[in-house]
């Protein structure tokens, strides 16, 4: 029996069962998404609502690469390493991230929303390379919720202590829950939130399951076989 390749069979295995965990997480995200009704901010009540509309900073907020007023911004730095035998990847050496609460507007009215503990899924707005550092390029990455941005939201409405108005979406602020911790924000669409959603959960449990199955497969056939 080969050591060697049992053990990165049993590596392989680890890995998928992150896979297949990594999976079901995407699996029930979107069945999360899929049976929940769109709400509207003048109609919406307490407990896990999902909104869409137009991003309104309450607080000024600027982004440092791009310059625009915003509500959330994630900067990444990165260094391009290069490999022993060739190549090379760019690795992440420091994050800054800064965010504020902002108002969501649809054609009822605007809620506030607090992201500070939301998962924010948003595409990156803009790569700038720099000067080297010994001998290694290096670049930031800006990510960017900004004013006028159209996002999707699916929270926890909590009523605000003490706020009692006839305007029923000034009574609320969108935050995460205690019981249901699932707080979701994406300057993509509903639809296309599912999507990807849905493709990453069957790519990811699929690729898990084969990962787990052949490796356990090699390791009984290994037993097996001495």
């Amino acid at each position: 029996m080969d050591s060697d390749i049992i053990f990165i069979s049993l590596g392989t295995m680890l890995v998928g069962g992150i896979m297949l965990y990594a999976g079901f997480s995407n699996w029930n995200k979107f069945k999360k998404i899929a049976d929940l009704s769109t709400s509207k901010a003048r109609s919406m009540a307490a407990g896990l609502v999902e909104l869409s509309g137009k991003v309104l900073p309450a607080k000024k907020l600027v982004s440092p690469i791009t310059k625009q007023e915003c509500t959330y911004y994630r900067v990444e730095h990165q260094i391009y390493m290069r490999g022993r035998r060739g190549g090379g990847s760019w690795v992440t050496t420091n994050t800054k991230t800064e965010c504020e609460n902002f108002f969501l507007e649809d054609d009822t009215g605007k809620v506030e929303v607090d992201p500070k503990l939301a998962e924010i899924d948003i595409p990156l707005d803009k790569i700038e390379y720099n000067r080297k550092f010994l001998g290694a390029k290096e670049r930031d990455i800006e990510y960017v919720l900004a004013k006028g941005d159209v996002a999707y939201v699916l929270g926890t409405a909590k009523n605000k202590p003490g706020v009692k108005t006839a305007k029923n979406e000034d009574n609320f602020i969108v935050t995460q829950g205690e019981g249901d911790k699932f707080f979701y924000i994406s300057d993509k669409s509903e639809k296309d939130v599912r999507s990807n959603l849905s493709t990453s959960a069957y790519l990811l449990i699929g690729l898990g399951a084969l990962a787990v199955i052949g490796s356990f497969a090699y390791i009984v056939y290994s037993f097996f076989a001495v």
